[in-house]
């Protein structure tokens, strides 16, 4: 991530605040994703098809509904099924030791599940992939970038948040764990207001809006409105909450 490298110092200065405030006030859901769960599963000793699943069912959100016996979404089932179906191909990868070989042998497999997995087995290389920790990473770019990251594979993603962890772990003098939940914390955050946060990258404006109540929109547009901006960098949008 040749972005990060070039401009660490303004991505500290981004990071950090928001860093701080988890520090101190948490955040993370430990009650959907028990930690404790997460670290039973991380690098096994075995590949199984109970590791499988209990592995897949925390990575869903699904792990009180699995253990108080109640059923989970059949898409999800399927999905799993399909990798036990095939849990020879994890045992080979985890035997053969070379984690850039994950990608190209679960290629057919649902990918972000897939690279889950490879996480597990080999978190120094893969970084998990979610929407919160992706979004959260796209508006960290949008801020020092002034646009946004171009799409690329699911793969090509944790590659990319591997290295953004790494970077900000050694930065920040903690984990690359402690990174991730952060980053998933904060990325359920942007969920809430990312169009507000958008705006904010240009001369850090306070954002004002209307909501329409009768068709519930919200409409988005900064404080100053768009004075001195070229045609390309207006700002407004607009949020169908139905």
């Amino acid at each position: 991530m040749f972005w990060i490298s070039q401009n660490i110092d303004r991505t500290l200065e981004i990071v950090v605040p928001h860093w701080d405030d988890f520090v101190n006030k948490g955040g993370y859901d430990n009650v959907k994703y028990p930690e404790k769960v997460y670290e039973d599963h991380l690098i096994p000793d075995e590949i199984s098809n109970k590791w499988v699943k209990e592995s897949l069912i925390w990575k869903y959100g699904k792990w009180n509904q699995y253990i108080n016996g109640n059923s989970i979404p059949s898409t999800q089932e399927k999905a799993i099924k399909k990798f036990t179906d095939s849990l020879n191909i994890l045992i080979s990868l985890k035997n053969l030791g070379k984690p850039s070989r994950c990608q190209e042998t679960l290629e057919p497999f649902p990918a972000t599940s897939s690279i889950f997995l490879s996480h597990l087995m080999f978190p120094g290389f893969w970084a998990i992939v979610d929407q919160h920790n992706v979004r959260f990473l796209h508006w960290v770019h949008l801020q020092v970038e002034k646009c946004k990251i171009e799409s690329s594979s699911p793969w090509d993603v944790s590659k990319e948040l591997n290295e953004f962890q790494s970077t900000l772990a050694n930065k920040l003098h903690t984990t690359k764990r402690e990174i991730d939940k952060f980053m998933m914390s904060f990325g359920k955050k942007l969920r809430r207001g990312v169009e507000v946060l958008n705006f904010k990258n240009k001369n850090r404006s306070i954002v004002n809006k209307i909501h329409f109540k009768e068709i519930d929109w919200i409409i988005y547009f900064p404080s100053k409105g768009n004075e001195g901006r070229q045609l390309v960098n207006f700002g407004v949008a607009y949020r169908d909450r139905v």
